[in-house]
């Protein structure tokens, strides 16, 4: 059996404690404690799968990521998934690299568990990895990755969300998500996102969309809001024109010359 104790033990700054430690669970040498905690990932104690991960961010064994790395090549989807979470609790380039390659699991809640990871990660590394992961099969994952990124709020990550926007028209709350995630980013090229999904087929879509450029604000999203707003449904209307409130009454004036113009279609 094994515990956070014995874990704990196995990292004891005293060699005797963890000589004492490593001879009841049978490890040979000090090399091999990081094979011992890798291995205990595959235990269907989901307890013992936590402590392993906690221990493995603590090691200092320089070897850890390759020997994570091979056991996400012959591990079941549990194990697999118990690797992918301590890869994103070590984080450094190796570990980005190997949570890239396993983007292309088999299995979907691995790879939502790899957009975890890279979020966890976080920072201009992970964003490359993220935009790609917004070109799953499956929409959890590319939901997961948008919200990451609108997180992150790194605005290379725009083009890659304009594209799921354009490309994924059947499925509501993707979208949504998609479009907070351009909220959050900001800037003008976002903006130009969210005008476009004005016009989305979802009700609540095109309403996000002008709630997230209200909240943005400038020139461009507010005349985006105008010219849309004959075409808004009744919620995405009220929205919008919250919206341009929110932007202001002097951009208002400057942009249309007429701050007395009622826009009600």
């Amino acid at each position: 059996m094994c515990n956070q104790q014995f874990f704990d033990e196995l990292l004891h700054s005293d060699d005797r404690n963890r000589s004492d430690a490593m001879r009841r669970l049978g490890i040979s040498d000090e090399s091999a404690i990081a094979t011992y905690m890798i291995d205990r990932l595959a235990s269907p104690d989901s307890d013992v799968r936590a402590a392993a991960v906690n221990a493995l961010e603590r090691l200092g064994d320089e070897n850890r990521v390759s020997l994570l790395v091979d056991s996400l090549r012959k591990r079941d989807t549990g194990a697999r998934y118990s690797v992918v979470r301590a890869l994103g609790e070590i984080g450094g380039d190796a570990a980005l690299r190997a949570l890239y390659d396993t983007l292309g699991d088999w299995d979907d809640d691995v790879r939502y568990a790899v957009v975890s990871a890279l979020g966890k990660i976080g920072g201009a590394e992970a964003v490359p990895y993220l935009m790609t992961a917004m070109n799953d099969y499956d929409g959890s994952v590319r939901r997961h990755a948008a919200n990451v990124l609108g997180d992150i709020g790194d605005a290379r990550a725009v083009p890659a969300l304009i594209n799921a926007l354009n490309n994924r028209r059947g499925w509501r709350k993707e979208r949504e998500d998609i479009v907070f995630a351009l909220g959050k980013i900001g800037g003008p090229e976002a903006v130009q996102g969210l005008t476009y999904a004005l016009r989305d087929d979802f009700c609540t879509v095109s309403s996000y969309a002008a709630l997230c450029l209200g909240r943005i604000g400038g020139d461009e999203a507010y005349r985006g809001l105008i010219e849309a707003l004959p075409e808004l449904c009744g919620q995405a209307r009220e929205y919008a024109d919250r919206a341009l409130v929110e932007i202001g009454d002097l951009v208002r004036k400057r942009l249309d010359g007429d701050s007395q113009r009622v826009w009600y279609g």
